[in-house]
C-alpha cells in the first residue's frame, strides 16, 4: 500500500453514521501516517492542505469537514502547526459552522483547537483566552471552553490519561509547567463563565476546573 492509498482508505470510511469514537479513530490514524519518520515534507504538507481545505469547502458535507477538522487537531497536537498560516482562522471559522441539524463541527473545531493550542501553547492558548473574554454574549462559549478543556487534558500526565503510553516520551511534567503559567489568566476567565444563564456552559466551566 502507498501513503496515498491509505490515505483514501481511510478518508473513505468516513459517513454520516459514523460515531464520534470511530471517526477520532480514523483520525489518529491518518494522523500517525502523516507524522511517520517515513512520510515525506511534501507529503505531510500536501495532507495538511487536503483537511484544510476540506473544512474550507463551502457546501461540504459535515462528516468530512468532521474528520478532516479531527486530523488537523491529532496532527497539531504532536507538531507544532503554527507554521500552517491560515490554521487559526480556519478552526476559529468551523465554530460557527452549525446547520441545525448537529454540532458535530463545531464540537470538532473546538477539540482542534484545543489540540493544535497544547501543540504550541505561547501562540493558541492566548487565541482561546481572548475568544472567551470577546465573546460579550457568550454564543460560543461552550466550544471555546470545550477548547480550553482539551488544553487541560492533553497537559494532564500521561499516566493519568485514556492515551497513556508507556513507550511515550515522558514530557508530561515540563508540559504541566508550561500550562500553570497560565494559570492566573485562565482562572478569572472561567469563573466569569460560571454564571452562565446555559447550562452546557456552567457543566463545561466544572469539566475545566475539575
Amino acid at each position: 500500500f502507498t501513503f496515498d492509498s491509505l490515505l483514501k482508505s481511510l478518508t473513505s470510511c468516513a459517513s454520516a453514521s459514523l460515531t464520534r469514537e470511530s471517526a477520532t479513530a480514523i483520525a489518529k490514524c491518518i494522523a500517525a501516517m502523516a507524522l511517520s519518520d517515513h512520510v515525506s515534507s511534501a507529503h505531510f504538507s500536501a495532507t495538511v492542505n487536503k483537511f484544510v481545505a476540506d473544512v474550507q469547502r463551502s457546501g461540504e458535507q459535515e462528516h468530512v469537514k468532521r474528520i478532516a477538522l479531527l486530523v488537523l487537531g491529532e496532527i497539531g497536537a504532536k507538531r507544532d502547526m503554527s507554521a500552517q498560516r491560515d490554521i487559526e482562522d480556519v478552526l476559529r471559522g468551523a465554530f460557527d459552522a452549525e446547520d441545525g441539524k448537529s454540532d458535530e463541527v463545531p464540537l470538532a473545531a473546538a477539540h482542534a483547537l484545543g489540540s493544535v493550542a497544547y501543540g504550541n501553547m505561547a501562540k493558541y492558548v492566548p487565541t482561546i483566552l481572548g475568544m472567551l473574554k470577546s465573546d460579550e454574549k457568550g454564543t460560543r462559549d461552550y466550544y471555546v471552553l470545550t477548547s480550553l478543556r482539551q488544553v487541560i487534558r492533553l497537559n494532564q500526565p500521561r499516566s493519568s490519561r485514556k492515551d497513556h503510553n508507556t513507550d511515550a516520551a515522558d514530557d508530561g511534567q515540563a508540559l504541566q509547567n508550561a500550562f500553570a503559567s497560565y494559570v492566573d489568566q485562565v482562572l478569572p476567565i472561567i469563573h466569569a463563565k460560571a454564571q452562565s444563564e446555559e447550562e452546557g456552559v456552567r457543566s463545561m466551566v466544572a469539566e475545566c476546573l475539575g
